[in-house]
């Protein structure tokens, strides 16, 4: 279990530390998937509009989606500084996407 099974750098991966992710990852996405339904139902008993709660429930789910994905790589020792150039290049060609020429 505590053979190194992946090595970058100085960091290594080994079975223990695997599996446990996969578990986490596994129990993360049910977590994510059980709470966004059980915020549909909130919203359709309360007599929400059917448009609203669509929108609300699929934002929940993205946004718990990006959570356990940056909890993964939290977990697994990636720097989430080496995403910063990426991430702004996206957001730069977001916003000169979205825009009305």
């Amino acid at each position: 279990m505590q053979t190194p099974l992946i090595s970058l750098g100085t960091s290594s991966l080994n079975l223990g530390q695997l599996l446990s992710v996969v578990v986490f990852v596994l129990l993360g996405i049910m977590f994510v998937v059980w709470s966004s339904g059980f915020l549909r139902r909130r919203l359709a008993s309360r007599r929400v509009n059917a448009d609203v709660t669509q929108m609300v429930s699929r934002a929940y789910l993205v946004l718990g989606f990006v959570v356990l994905a940056f909890m993964t790589m939290d977990f697994l020792q990636i720097p989430l500084a080496a995403f910063a150039f990426i991430s702004g290049a996206v957001a730069i060609g977001v916003g000169f996407g979205a825009q009305n020429i």
